[in-house]
């Protein structure tokens, strides 16, 4: 019932996906004929402000197969790698709160 498009992906939310795209961008065309913001067009701010967190995951310092160069964060393969992604985004960015996620590499 619908092939994998990639690892993760399968073929089923491809349209739900593609619809989303477009129905976020005529809402915005929306507001803007409106001149309005989009939130407004929404029904309003229901916060002026809204935490998040940080995303930690077990990674190689670049992509295996591919030409990508390597990210500015370098490889997170052991806990003390982690640990220091982890104090590097509180400083850089203030979090307060960090998801690690869990998963094998291979």
């Amino acid at each position: 019932a619908g092939a994998e498009l990639a690892p993760g992906s399968h073929a089923s939310k491809a349209v739900s996906n593609a619809y989303s795209a477009f129905e976020v961008a005529f809402l915005d065309l929306q507001a803007r004929s409106m001149n309005l913001p989009l939130v407004d067009l929404l029904g309003g701010a229901i916060r002026e402000r809204i935490p998040f967190s940080a995303y930690l995951f077990f990674k190689y310092a670049q992509h295996i197969d591919t030409p990508y160069p390597p990210d500015n964060w370098g490889e997170a393969l052991n806990e003390e790698q982690i640990v220091a992604q982890a104090r590097r985004m509180i400083e850089a960015y203030g979090f307060k709160s960090i998801k690690l996620k869990a998963g094998a590499l291979e």
